[in-house]
């Protein structure tokens, strides 16, 4: 009996079969987008299955000679993007009795060079060994036009100069950023080697960046016999220290590639693969009797192009200056501890002010360690005047960080640039190029302008001051940087008091400068 009741309760009655279908219809109404969800992604699914056996074959491998035609093209593509920026140069010493026709293939110059087009008004880019004040130059375009420079401003401390020519529609370089570079990286020169671009056809070399930040040979240079002041538009060729330098490069800054740079080279283009200029070719090792130039070039980063600017202004290039002495520390030199020993500081300069001393050994700037001298002074010797920079120091067993506004460095070398007028007869600038004169009687660089040059009999010369000796106030109001203090004299009008400090007590206090 009780088996009878269990299979008629199983037995569905007709109210039971509509409401289980209901219950059904229900479901499968929510189940029908996932069910043609998942159709779509099975439809996907077998459509994949059907295309894998061909899409899964392995590429097939080029061969050698593909990979070489590619490599090839690429080359071949950049050089022919790149060559119309590419300039020979010639340059003919002033009274040469011959017959001069750049423009004649046959035509070989005393010296020849090479250049690149950095703007398209006939600015170009060389290096500063090339140019002399006793010479003429031409430069040869691609389409075989022929230029006269009529201009030019340079650095030697840089070994940069940017000529002005009269061309007009010049192709001009693009910039890359050296600061990218590594070693191993494939790079192309353009130059002139052996006058044989005469016609302004550059020719073309390749090879890879074997190092960065390299030095060339140097010799020391002379020390100076007198006071270093600046001339108008050119700087003395004495220099700060007999163990000074002749350019930054000295310091460590060039591109050393294993490209072949023969003679005449110098000036030319160093190349990436994308056609962008991340060096200027240069042969310094000439200089110190090597028989070939290294493959060198300089490195054109940030800081290089600002300077390169600058010159194209024809205005002059203001490198940082510490005020500081430093040794090396050898014997941590030889386990690789950084760190280079501070033996003195130059009074009144940023250093002195900021609270840098003897003892003190500076370990970083700007984050970078500090493992020689040379390390210290390629780290402000780039840098523009005015920059503040960190200086971490290390003293008495404690580290501590500085902030250094740099000051001007005196200058060092050639150079040539369009100066300022004078004023009254008087030219004035950062007081700390004065370094030799030692800031005349005790006046601290940051506390006053320095006086760099008087024309002689003109009002400022009447007046007394003389180049050497440091302006600290204008009509009463006190000047601590050449630019305000131009503003303000540019401004004066009638007879204008000026506050001076002299190398000699009985020179120094108010200076009357009647007007021209």
């Amino acid at each position: 009996m009780r088996r009878a009741i269990l299979a008629t309760s199983c037995i569905p009655t007709p109210q039971h079969r509509m409401q289980r279908f209901d219950k059904i219809k229900r479901r499968d109404l929510h189940a029908r987008p996932l069910l043609g969800g998942a159709l779509i992604v099975l439809s996907f699914i077998l459509c994949s299955w059907c295309v894998t056996p061909a899409a899964a074959q392995p590429p097939r491998v080029p061969d050698g000679l593909q990979v070489l035609q590619s490599f090839e093209q690429v080359l071949v593509d950049v050089i022919g993007r790149s060559e119309d920026s590419v300039v020979a140069i010639a340059r003919v010493r002033k009274g040469d009795a011959r017959t001069i026709d750049p423009s004649d293939p046959n035509f070989v110059p005393n010296e020849y060079a090479t250049g690149v087009v950095i703007d398209s008004g006939g600015y170009i880019l060389t290096n500063f060994h090339l140019m002399r004040e006793d010479s003429d130059y031409w430069i040869t375009t691609s389409r075989r036009g022929v230029y006269k420079v009529t201009d030019w401003w340079g650095d030697e401390r840089l070994d940069l100069a940017v000529l002005k020519t009269e061309a007009d529609n010049l192709t001009p370089i693009e910039f890359g950023d050296a600061e990218d570079l590594r070693k191993g990286k494939i790079v192309i020169a353009l130059g002139n080697p052996y006058a044989i671009a005469r016609d302004g056809q550059a020719c073309a070399s390749w090879g890879i960046i074997s190092n960065l930040k390299r030095k060339p040979a140097s010799e020391k240079r002379p020390a100076p016999s007198h006071s270093t002041t600046a001339l108008p538009g050119q700087s003395a060729e004495a220099t700060l220290q007999s163990t000074e330098k002749p350019s930054v490069h000295h310091y460590g800054t060039l591109i050393y590639s294993d490209v072949r740079l023969e003679r005449g080279t110098s000036g030319g283009a160093l190349l990436d693969l994308r056609g962008r200029m991340i060096g200027l070719t240069t042969a310094l090792a000439d200089h110190v009797g090597f028989e070939e130039s290294a493959g060198y070039a300089i490195a054109i980063d940030e800081q290089m192009q600002g300077h390169i600017e600058t010159l194209k202004r024809g205005e002059e290039v203001e490198l940082g200056f510490l005020g500081i002495h430093v040794e090396n520390r050898p014997e941590k030199m030889q386990i690789g501890v950084p760190g280079v020993r501070v033996t003195g500081t130059v009074f009144g300069t940023s250093a002195d002010e900021a609270g840098l001393r003897s003892g003190d050994v500076i370990t970083a700037i700007e984050g970078s360690p500090i493992h020689d001298t040379d390390q210290l002074f390629l780290q402000f010797r780039k840098r523009a005047v005015d920059e503040e920079i960190r200086v971490l120091v290390e003293r008495d067993g404690a580290h501590q960080q500085l902030l250094v506004t740099l000051d001007k460095a005196p200058p060092s070398g050639r150079q040539r640039y369009s100066p300022r007028p004078l004023w009254r007869g008087l030219r004035i600038d950062h007081a700390s190029v004065l370094f030799q004169s030692g800031f005349g009687r005790g006046a601290a660089a940051n506390k006053g302008v320095g006086i760099i040059h008087v024309e002689r009999e003109s009002p400022a010369w009447q007046a007394g001051l003389r180049a050497g000796m440091i302006v600290t106030a204008v009509n009463g109001t006190a000047v601590s940087h050449p630019r305000p203090c131009r503003e303000l004299l540019t401004q004066a009008a009638g007879d204008v008091t000026l506050t001076v400090d002299a190398p000699a007590e009985d020179e120094s206090g108010q200076v009357l400068v009647p007007p021209e």
